[in-house]
């Protein structure tokens, strides 16, 4: 098990990261349409039609399977499970997620509304 201090050295390593990409990790805004998570999923028909929606919240969970990586987000109003493929995002935003993101992050999102099988 990692040290507080390893811990600590990894991720400020990955905030280096992300600023050396032109990202900044502490952004002043987000985006003003963004929806409450709980809203999404009680409204599932609503949002499925929208052609692409934007969701914020704390990453709860991160797992992946090949070329795709599933994450949990959860914000004050409720849970939602999150789905990045590597053929739909790109090479290159896909791997910035799987080396960068870490469970208790704050991101915001946008994609379509869709149900899994």
């Amino acid at each position: 098990m990692a040290t507080l201090e390893e811990i600590r050295k990894t991720r400020l390593e990955k905030l280096a990261a992300l600023r050396k990409r032109g990202i900044e990790p502490y952004p002043i805004s987000a985006s003003a349409v963004r929806r409450e998570l709980a809203d999404v999923a009680e409204n599932f028909s609503k949002y499925e039609k929208e052609k692409e929606i934007v969701i914020a919240g704390r990453i709860m969970a991160i797992r992946g399977q090949g070329g795709l990586i599933f994450f949990t987000l959860a914000d004050g109003s409720g849970k939602f499970q999150g789905l990045l493929k590597k053929d739909e995002s790109g090479e290159e935003l896909f791997q910035l997620f799987a080396d960068l993101a870490d469970i208790g992050d704050f991101i915001e999102a946008n994609g379509t509304d869709r149900k899994s099988v």
